[in-house]
């Protein structure tokens, strides 16, 4: 329906969710689960294909469900009709679900749609992306902070809540301090002992990079399921944080060992030496 000055788009009404909270909510799918999702995204994508479509931005938050279950494609803000043997050289979509040949600019057609249906399927049975996911929209609100001169120095899973669609909402601020000035750094010892960095713990002064120390913590749990300096005193606690070097896994990736082993100095938001 239009009017002079607006164009109204009526849609089905879909109410069981996208396969985000699903992932969300599941953490991993049995392979029975994942295959049945994946057939009836298959089904979809192949019937946008036939018809000379692509739909460019497959992503957990563009599959929803229906009432018993089954999966709809939707969001075709980025779709394009492509004709056959012809190929498309824009950058388009979500980047994690972006196949190589977009992200070169190299052309690229419908199989592109493929590489992200393989991308949802081993999300799906791995249940690994939600670490990623968590991570980067917890980094995204934490640098909203920073950019307004704020540290939040509180940062834990208890402080960190979900929306009924599993999104991560901007962390709770209670012992925030102002650090707009540049290289200013605050003295109080605050926070939650397990997530603290060593210089809140010494004393010594902290400035914004304090908050990415937690991030790490955060991050560690979310991959090893382990709380990463737990011991039954504060003292130990702290303690552990200052003078041990931390043991990652050896299943974790090569990435986020690099990651998490990060030098204090090149923390985010450091304060140069």
């Amino acid at each position: 329906m239009q009017t002079k000055y607006r164009l109204y788009l009526v849609l089905d009404f879909i109410n069981g969710g996208h396969l985000f909270f699903q992932l969300y909510h599941h953490g991993l799918f049995r392979e029975d689960l994942a295959r049945i999702y994946t057939a009836e995204i298959v089904s979809a994508l192949s019937h946008l294909h036939a018809n000379g479509i692509m739909h460019r931005d497959l992503k957990p938050e563009n599959i929803l469900l229906d009432e018993d279950g089954h999966a709809i494609l939707t969001d075709f803000g980025l779709a394009k009709q492509l004709e056959e043997n012809t190929r498309s050289n824009s950058m388009c979509g979500t980047v994690e679900y972006m196949s190589p040949e977009i992200i070169f600019g190299k052309g690229h057609d419908k199989a592109a749609d493929w590489w992200s249906v393989g991308i949802l399927l081993f999300e799906m049975l791995s249940g690994k992306d939600l670490a990623r996911i968590y991570t980067a929209e917890i980094v995204s609100a934490l640098s909203y902070l920073h950019a307004n001169g704020i540290m939040l120095r509180d940062l834990k899973p208890e402080n960190i809540l979900l929306e009924e669609d599993g999104h991560v909402l901007s962390p709770s601020l209670h012992i925030c301090a102002c650090a707009s000035v540049h290289n200013h750094t605050t003295n109080s010892t605050c926070g939650t002992v397990e997530y603290m960095s060593p210089e809140i713990i010494l004393g010594k002064g902290h400035d914004k990079a304090a908050d990415w120390w937690s991030v790490g913590i955060l991050l560690f749990e979310m991959l090893s399921g382990k709380v990463a300096s737990y011991r039954s005193s504060k003292y130990e606690i702290q303690q552990k944080i200052i003078k041990d070097k931390i043991k990652l896994p050896a299943f974790l990736s090569s990435e986020a060992h690099t990651l998490l082993k990060g030098e204090p100095s090149r923390r985010l938001d450091s304060l140069p030496k």
